[in-house]
């Protein structure tokens, strides 16, 4: 599984008793019950899609333009998405399970492999560093340098922490 499943697979749930979920909001809305392997698949491949397309596209404005630059680009790529979710779910059957961010964490750690994880890691801990060294360096900057060293320290503590779930799951498979 490459990164851009795993980063998607926060998006879909399997019920214990093996019905797959779609939640197009994450953990913050409803879910669906996908009625085929094919829907999955289909699914799968579009919220993917839009990963791999809009997840490059953010960070080259964020470098170029700044919080910004992202903060305009927000309505140009998640109008797109509200609507293609909204249409995809219309004939759906939304189910009363819910879907946890511990759930959600779980699924992507065991998308992604720990090399990844650790690589993932190191950057989030580089740009932290980087944050500081601009702290240091140019004080003026320290807009700059807080934001990311917040949102690299956010990154860093979630990548710990599924690292930490990564361990757990290979460790219940040993056994």
């Amino acid at each position: 599984m490459g990164y851009f499943d795993a980063i998607t697979s926060s998006s879909f749930k399997t019920a214990k008793d093996g019905r797959r979920l779609f939640f197009p909001w994450g953990v913050f809305g409803r879910g669906y019950l996908i009625p085929t392997e094919q829907d999955f698949e289909r699914l799968h491949r579009k919220v993917k899609i839009y990963t791999m397309v809009t997840l490059p596209i953010s960070i080259a404005v964020g470098a170029a333009f700044g919080i910004v630059g992202v903060i305009m680009l927000l309505p140009l790529v998640m109008v797109p998405y509200i609507l293609w979710a909204h249409f995809q779910c219309r004939d759906m059957v939304s189910v009363e399970e819910k879907y946890t961010f511990s759930e959600s964490m779980a699924n992507q750690a065991k998308g992604h492999g720990r090399f990844v994880l650790w690589l993932l890691q190191i950057a989030a801990a580089a740009f932290v560093a980087g944050g500081i060294f601009i702290l240091i360096v140019d004080p003026d900057k320290w807009l700059l340098a807080m934001a990311g060293i917040l949102f690299f320290g956010y990154c860093a503590f979630m990548g710990a922490k599924m690292i930490a779930i990564k361990n757990r799951q290979d460790s219940q498979s040993d056994n």
